[in-house]
Formats: structure tokens, C-alpha cells, sequence
């Protein structure tokens, strides 16, 4: 499929609960981790946007959400060996923030499949752990409130 202008289907900031970060066609991930995309619309595209086009993302299944998880959990190691690197190397200071912000919206991005996954019974402390999550966080009402939110 080709990519349309952002023009073409009416991008803007969003007013409603519609927003691209929970599009189905909207990719946080690009392989520059500098910004979301989408499979839609060209250029970047920000979580807080929307467009004409926007279309609910389906709940997971149990195997969808693993899958998805391990491939996030090499995204986030990957993340993680560069921040030490840069910190090592002494890169700046803004470098290192923006790959520590790019490693929480992973981990961010993971919870509420982390909690799908528990809540279904598996045992979730050891790929929570990888997250940095521990098992009381995925009961916790207050961070599931914050984070499992559409």
C-alpha cells in the first residue's frame, strides 16, 4: 500500500480518545527509535495525533502479546546496551535522556501486555523483570489505572 500526505486524511492534534498511539496502523518503533510512523500516512506521526483514517487497534490474543513482547524485549536491551555505552563514552547528557525517554516508552509499551498475560495466569515475574517490572507492580491498581489505559 502507498503512503498518503498527512494532509490527505486530515492529521491533527486529537481532541478524543481516537489518537494514533492507539491506532492499528501507528508503529512506535521506526528502526531510527526517534519517532512513531505510521503504515498509513508519510512522515512522522506523533501518539497524541489523529487522522480521518484511524481505526481501533484489536484486543491481543495470549500469543499475539508474547510475541509482541519478545520482540520489544530485544528492542529494549538493544536501548539499554546504548545507554551504557553513551554514558561510558561520555556522550552528552541530552543523548543518553533521549535514548533513557525511547527505553521507557518500551517499557511503558509492555505493561499492559505484561498484566494481559498474568491476569490469564502465566507466571509474568521473570519477562516482567527484563522490563524492569516486578510482580507486585503488575497487580498494582494504581500503575494498571495509569498504564493499561487507552
Amino acid at each position: 500500500m502507498e503512503q498518503v500526505s498527512k494532509e490527505s486524511v486530515h492529521y491533527r492534534a486529537a481532541t478524543g480518545r481516537q489518537r494514533c498511539g492507539n491506532c492499528v496502523m501507528f508503529r512506535l518503533y521506526p528502526p531510527d527509535f526517534e519517532s512513531g510512523a505510521c503504515t498509513l500516512v508519510k512522515g512522522l506521526i506523533e501518539e497524541d495525533a489523529v487522522c480521518d483514517r484511524w481505526e481501533a487497534k484489536m484486543e491481543k490474543t495470549s500469543r499475539q502479546a508474547a510475541v509482541e513482547l519478545g520482540l520489544m524485549r530485544g528492542s529494549y536491551f538493544a536501548l539499554l546496551d546504548r545507554i551504557e555505552l553513551c554514558k561510558r563514552i561520555g556522550s552528552r547528557e541530552d543523548a543518553v535522556m533521549g535514548l533513557s525517554t525511547q527505553a521507557w516508552k518500551i517499557r511503558r509499551e509492555a505493561y499492559p501486555l505484561l498484566v494481559k498475560l498474568a491476569d490469564e495466569g502465566a507466571d509474568m515475574r521473570e519477562a516482567a523483570a527484563g522490563f524492569g517490572w516486578s510482580a507486585e507492580q503488575l497487580d498494582s491498581e494504581h500503575l494498571r489505572g495509569w498504564l493499561c489505559k487507552e
